[in-house]
Formats: C-alpha cells, structure tokens, sequence
C-alpha cells in the first residue's frame, strides 16, 4: 500500500524535493504542479465517494469479499489525500516562510528577481503582510487615551526593520559603498555619506543601511 500511496501522492513529493534542491532560493512558483496535486485530490475524493455510494446501493450484503476490497481502496485513497495535503501544505508555509525572511534581510526591499518568481497569491500575501506590519510599526506613537494625551517614542512610530537583531554595540563604525548624499543621526548630527567615507554613528540608525548596501560596518566599538 505505501508505494501505491507513493505513486498517487507522487507530484505532491515533486514539491517538496523542489525547495529541499534549493534550500537558499526561492525557486520559481509551480503552478502546474500545485495544480496536478489540487486536481488529484478531488479525484481522489470523489472516487472515494462513488465508493461509498455504490456499497449504500447494495444493502443485502451478499458480497463480503468486494466490500472488504472496496474499503482497502477507500483507505488506499484518503492515505494518499492526507499525504498531498501535507506535502502541498508544507510547500507553500516554506515559501511564505522564505518570502518573509528574505523581506526582513532586505530591508523590506524584496529583489526583483525573487518577486518574479512569487505567484499571485503570494503577492497579495506579502502586500497585506507588508501593510499589517507597517500599522503596527505606527501604532508606536499614537496618542494613548489612557495615558493623559502623552505620546510614546515621541511620537515618530518605530522602524522594527532597526532592530532585528539585539544590539550589543551603541556605535559602530561604518564605510559608505556609494555617495548618498547628507544623512541625520537620531542624535541630529548631520554627516555626508561619502564613498569611501569612514562615520561613527549610532547603530541603530545604521542597520537599515546596511542591509540596502549603502554602508558597511568596518568595526563596532562600545560606547
């Protein structure tokens, strides 16, 4: 029974061995495969179904022998129906899973050619992700009725892309990779962002930066 399952379940497998073949990427969406594991499933259900209807139809019970091979059937099927669910199921969470870190490394800049590879479904995905995210960065700094009016972190909301990582270090040492033009610390100092220009500034006011590819860290030095 577990290699009739194995053949059923066959493009549900194909799935999952495309993400395990390229653990670092996000390959491009199969569409036609997640389509062959969505058709299966309802054929499989169905024949399940007429299964069961054509037993109902026979109620004098003179054939023990069919029944039992029926049911063998029947079990052979949901087995393998559980079995696509799964491997759909885990394929689609691991890209959503992926989408969403390689948001968090870039910055929320996702590369382009990542996105060429997402589906529909995953763009509304990380559109209504992207939006629930920037909400709650902003309800950082709303007044609080409950507080007298008074606002907190001043009222600037916060930028959560600033603090992925605990900081151990208060300022680090950083090298501008390409003229950016003049740059305001969260201290109000000013500092041209200069290619090849060597700046201590806070770290986080600087993490952002370095993920997008303005700066690179050269040292970090406590405070």
């Amino acid at each position: 029974m577990t290699e009739k399952k194995q053949q059923i379940a066959s493009a549900g497998f194909e799935l999952v061995q495309s993400l395990h073949d390229n653990p670092d990427v996000l390959p491009p969406y199969n569409k036609k495969l997640v389509d062959k594991c969505a058709k299966q499933i309802i054929d499989l259900y169905n024949e399940n179904v007429r299964s069961f209807m054509d037993l109902k139809s026979k109620t004098d019970g003179s054939n023990k022998e069919n029944e039992s091979q029926v049911f063998q059937l029947v079990r052979i099927r949901q087995v393998a129906i559980d079995q696509i669910k799964r491997c759909s199921c885990a394929y689609i969470n691991e890209r959503m899973k992926r989408i969403k870190n390689m948001r968090w490394k870039c910055g929320g800049q996702i590369p382009e050619k990542v996105k060429n590879n997402m589906s529909e479904h995953e763009h509304k995905w990380l559109k209504n992700y992207n939006e629930i995210t920037f909400e709650f960065q902003n309800e950082f700094g709303k007044e609080d009725e409950e507080n007298e009016g008074e606002e907190v972190n001043g009222g600037d909301g916060v930028n959560l892309f600033n603090y992925v990582d605990p900081p151990d270090k208060l300022m680090v040492k950083v090298r501008a990779l390409k003229d950016s033009g003049q740059f305001e610390t969260s201290d109000g100092i000013t500092v041209v962002l200069a290619k090849g220009a060597v700046h201590l500034l806070p770290r986080q006011d600087c993490e952002n930066l370095v993920r997008k590819g303005v700066l690179e860290y050269v040292n970090q030095i406590t405070d």
